[in-house]
């Protein structure tokens, strides 16, 4: 996702210029990084290796995953020094954010072309010309369309996993990056060693502050903050968590999909993404509907607690409280829902499952 705010970058950009130079001179610190030879805890890897136990991921995604991690860590270079500040964090950030773009990584333009797993994200894209002009024309990717290489395929990857991709870079560099959940989107952090945190965003290619964030998100991220949730940097097993769902609601066999969402909101208990998936499982599917409508409308309610800015999470509860029996209020919700959203991409959705609740039926995708 991109966000429409002021760009209050952290630093100019004269400063960031000048550290990238000296990042690559390895002086912006003088404790050399001990780059860790054990790529099986890399976060990315584990994701792919996660997914292709489920479905065939090609085996040219997972060497170009290897490649582009290895060339991360090589412009960085092995002896590079951890930041220390703003500035040599942005300088780092903005090399790898580079060897994502000239591997020809862009910003989806389309929701639909969103990719829910790496192996999703890491299959080149067939495109007609003028897919490819929309593409490099689409604002959020001004600064990759730069580096594009009309001799390589194109590759449509959305905030959650090129930050992932990039977290498992620094990872292997053993620097303290963590990514943040925001509404709709993910980025990455920095934790700096004076205690610091600087955040880069892949998708928007800038370092916003929280509070950019906070203005962006309106009463969205003022509910987070009264909960104590906004923009909280994810713990590893979160991280993990917030992958694994992702993966378990791609899939089309349903009990494997329920085992891996289960396993992710263990991990993950206040994912928004993942509750509202999971719910939407429990009350769409006709062998867990009857005994799972109760559990269903809890995570429906969780999710739109934690993040209601995406209203078709709305549609998840009125379908959860329709699998319980409550066909009034499910067609109450969905009604309200309708007539506030009918510009959404989800309209002839609500629309559509609005008919089936009124025919006391559960909801469909």
């Amino acid at each position: 996702m991109t966000i429409n705010i002021n760009m209050r970058s952290i630093k100019t950009t004269k400063n960031i210029l000048l550290c990238v130079v000296a990042f690559l001179m390895a002086s912006c610190s003088q404790v050399h990084t001990k780059v860790s030879n054990d790529s099986e805890r890399l976060l990315a890897l584990e994701m792919l290796e996660l997914e292709n136990q489920y479905k065939e991921v090609p085996p040219q995604s997972s060497k170009l995953l290897n490649a582009i991690l290895n060339e991360g860590v090589a412009v960085l270079g092995k002896k590079a020094t951890e930041p220390e500040t703003a500035e040599e964090a942005i300088a780092a950030a903005i090399m790898v954010s580079r060897v994502l773009a000239q591997n020809n990584f862009f910003q989806p333009i389309k929701y639909e072309d969103t990719p829910y797993t790496l192996g999703q994200a890491l299959a080149p894209k067939n495109l007609l010309d003028e897919e490819i002009d929309a593409i490099l024309a689409f604002e959020a990717n001004n600064i990759r369309k730069q580096y594009y290489d009309s001799t390589k395929p194109i590759y449509l990857v959305d905030c959650d996993m090129a930050s992932l991709i990039m977290f498992s870079i620094f990872e292997r560099l053993g620097w303290d990056t963590r990514l943040v959940k925001a509404p709709m989107h993910m980025f990455l952090r920095w934790h700096l060693p004076n205690g610091s945190t600087v955040n880069w965003d892949w998708s928007n290619w800038n370092s916003f502050e929280d509070e950019d964030y906070f203005l962006a998100y309106g009463a969205t991220a003022e509910e987070q903050r009264k909960q104590g949730t906004y923009l909280q940097s994810l713990s590893k097993n979160e991280t993990r968590g917030n992958f694994i769902g992702l993966i378990g609601s791609s899939l089309d066999n349903k009990e494997k999909s329920r085992a891996l969402m289960e396993k992710s909101i263990k991990l993950a208990p206040n994912n928004p993404t993942n509750l509202n998936n999971l719910a939407w499982l429990y009350a769409t599917d006709p062998d867990f509907s009857i005994e799972y409508s109760e559990v269903a409308i809890m995570l429906a309610h969780r999710s739109v607690a934690a993040d209601i800015s995406y209203m078709n999470r709305l549609g998840t509860l009125a379908c959860a409280y329709a699998a319980d029996g409550n066909w009034n209020l499910a067609i109450g919700i969905k009604k309200g829902l309708i007539e506030r959203h009918r510009s959404t991409i989800h309209f002839e959705n609500y629309q559509k499952n609005l008919k089936r609740i009124e025919q006391k039926k559960l909801c469909e995708y």
